[in-house]
């Protein structure tokens, strides 16, 4: 989920016989056996990937209503690891359109659960998700399941969550267990968001500036550079432009497969900036194609204060 690790609280491989013949309604055991056969198998995604393709086509292809059904029993047992892995097996199954069922587990009492309702939503989720996410970021006991909703709401990219992903970056200091914050990970979310919204401005050939308006603020955009003579590693700390930048204010660097096609000459460089009423976020946003990237093609460096440039 987004580079975490699920905890090992809940995907323990223990075997242990629980009495699932008590929640296999009539008319449902062929397909409850499938889902727990999918569920047994999760383990051989690395081990037996082609066994874990075929139960996993095989549930898709029956009744999506009968095999909801299965799960929904699956939400109400009483073990949180079996809750938490039915969670995690329907949205393998069927992605984002899993979003509106395991949106209902989100407040469920166990940390577990909502820890992983949130991580999925991470990696499947959509704007359908917003709502419940902010609740979570905002309200929930736990700092991790806060800070797994914070990482998510980045990840799904609506805008109109930057001035809450800004407040919680101010304020939500708490260490998880993993030694992160929803604070560490908003800012990585607010940089999520703004990086995702350039990169649709500058499809195509894109003029040098470009702004646009949410329901409470604006975004900017500003092309600095372009053809930035870069260290023939790509370290950005080695790079003429970026080598007086302290290391403290560098974010997190990034590489991905992008759908980008643009005249802007790499590797270039972008100032963003979001204000409104409340806040104001700034970032420099520096991009750099890969001609042999393998799976990737792009990678990206960020610079979370812009006033560093100006020496």
């Amino acid at each position: 989920m987004g580079g975490e690790q699920p905890p090992g609280r809940w995907l323990s491989s223990r075997g242990d016989s629980y009495k699932r013949s008590t929640f296999l309604g009539e008319g449902h055991v062929n397909i409850s056996k499938r889902v727990e056969e999918f569920l047994d198998a999760r383990p051989q995604i690395v081990t037996n990937p082609e066994n874990y393709r075929r139960l996993c086509n095989e549930l898709i292809a029956c009744d999506r209503e009968e095999v909801l059904t299965c799960f929904e029993r699956r939400f109400q047992l009483p073990d949180e690891e079996e809750r938490a892995r039915a969670v995690a097996g329907v949205t393998r199954l069927y992605g984002r359109e899993a979003t509106d069922t395991i949106i209902r587990r989100i407040n469920d009492p166990s940390i577990v659960v909502r820890w992983v309702v949130c991580g999925c939503l991470h990696d499947y989720g959509d704007a359908r998700a917003e709502f419940a996410l902010l609740d979570r970021m905002n309200h929930d006991p736990d700092c991790q399941v806060r800070g797994t909703a914070t990482s998510a709401l980045g990840r799904i990219g609506v805008m109109e969550v930057l001035p809450a992903l800004y407040h919680v970056q101010q304020t939500d200091h708490n260490v998880d267990e993993l030694g992160h914050s929803p604070s560490s990970y908003a800012l990585d979310a607010m940089t999520t968001i703004l990086r995702d919204w350039v990169v649709r401005q500058i499809q195509g050939t894109p003029p040098k500036q470009f702004e646009e308006a949410t329901r409470s603020g604006k975004l900017t955009g500003q092309v600095n550079a372009e053809g930035i003579p870069f260290d023939p590693e790509g370290r950005i700390q080695q790079t003429e432009r970026y080598s007086h930048v302290p290391l403290a204010k560098l974010g997190n660097g990034w590489m991905s497969m992008l759908d980008l096609q643009t005249s802007l000459n790499a590797p270039f460089e972008i100032e963003v900036a979001y204000v409104d009423p409340s806040c104001r976020i700034e970032r420099i946003l520096v991009f750099q194609h890969l001609e042999d990237g393998g799976d990737v093609n792009w990678a990206g460096h960020t610079i979370l204060d812009p006033s560093v440039m100006k020496r």
